[in-house]
């Protein structure tokens, strides 16, 4: 991927090169597998993610296990209960190693009523027992170690942008979301090149992906026809611990065309306070907030008058 739009690409035939006057990155996101959660034990048969189990059921009509676990509290752990109905599989338990739920509560409880599933919070996955096919799941429960019996362990969330195509471009990338840096309008650090959807952070459901790719898409369609000002000076947005990120991270120059990418900011722990946004230590927007770790708190902050060049601070204080 080259600063002018040039993408090398393989396939098939080989190797080959495309040329355009702008490129929409739209790769999506995946979740983060056993192995780089660093659970331990055997390598037997039975320890899927949530699309590989998806896959064996709904596009297999495969049952792969009987009796299984599921890791993670995210609401896609609700899907794959969703799925074990579907192929006949017993949930024996939702396991999370934070202290609550992230999906909200009375979806856990939700869980546990229609889906008869414990909810194990502060419930770490230790190791997979098992020679061919898994036998358990070793947990540490609360400082105690358990084992939870079952032939399958379904490691759900943690969702991570699909962003290693990116590796080595001139593309910059945020540590915070793991995606690409971006303005309002989709553009990375290459104005050629635009992003869109969960590529850009972990993790949004199917309709916000497709309507930001709507959004960017218009964003393009200026661009070619020369009606989207060309990124100048563009303020820079930060966010402060305990905030995990703020998305897009850089405000360009405004135009007539609306933002396509809503501002957002993520926490990586449950915080009350005043969420504001500050530049030379005065406040541009803020207000009261209480945040849920990994929840998306949309803000409706207008950086317009901004000068160009700032770098703005986002940030929680909390009450003393």
């Amino acid at each position: 991927m080259e600063p002018d739009g040039t993408l090398r690409i393989a396939g098939p035939d080989g190797p080959g090169v495309l040329r355009a006057r702008a490129v929409l990155l739209a790769l999506g996101t995946r979740e983060t597998p056993r192995s780089a959660r660093l659970v331990g034990g055997s390598r037997p048969w039975g320890v899927f993610t949530t699309g590989a189990l998806q896959q064996l059921v709904h596009g297999a009509h495969q049952r792969p296990c009987r009796r299984a676990v599921i890791v993670g509290s995210e609401l896609v752990a609700l899907s794959n209960l969703l799925t074990f109905r579907h192929a006949g599989i017993a949930p024996v338990a939702i396991v999370e190693d934070r202290r609550r739920t992230l999906v909200a509560p009375p979806l856990a409880w939700a869980a546990g009523v229609a889906f008869g599933t414990p909810v194990l919070t502060d419930a770490r996955p230790v190791a997979i027992h098992g020679t061919h096919r898994v036998e358990a799941l070793e947990i540490d429960h609360r400082g105690r170690r358990r084992i939870l019996p079952c032939d399958g362990v379904i490691f759900t969330g943690r969702f991570v942008p699909d962003a290693a195509p990116l590796a080595g471009s001139p593309i910059t990338m945020d540590a915070g979301t793991g995606g690409p840096v971006v303005d309002q309008y989709g553009r990375t650090a290459i104005p050629t090149i635009f992003a869109a959807g969960n590529v850009l952070r972990p993790v949004e459901p199917s309709w916000t992906a497709w309507t930001e790719g709507r959004a960017v898409g218009r964003a393009i369609a200026e661009q070619l026809g020369g009606r989207l000002p060309a990124p100048s000076r563009r303020t820079t947005l930060s966010a402060a611990p305990p905030l995990r990120f703020v998305c897009p991270q850089q405000w360009s120059e405004p135009s007539p065309l609306r933002a396509a990418l809503p501002m957002q900011v993520r926490s990586e722990e449950d915080v009350s306070g005043r969420l504001r946004f500050t530049a030379h230590g005065e406040e541009l927007w803020g207000r009261r907030a209480r945040l849920r770790t990994g929840r998306r708190i949309p803000v409706g902050v207008r950086l317009g008058d901004i000068a160009s060049g700032t770098e703005v601070l986002v940030e929680v204080v909390r009450p003393n």
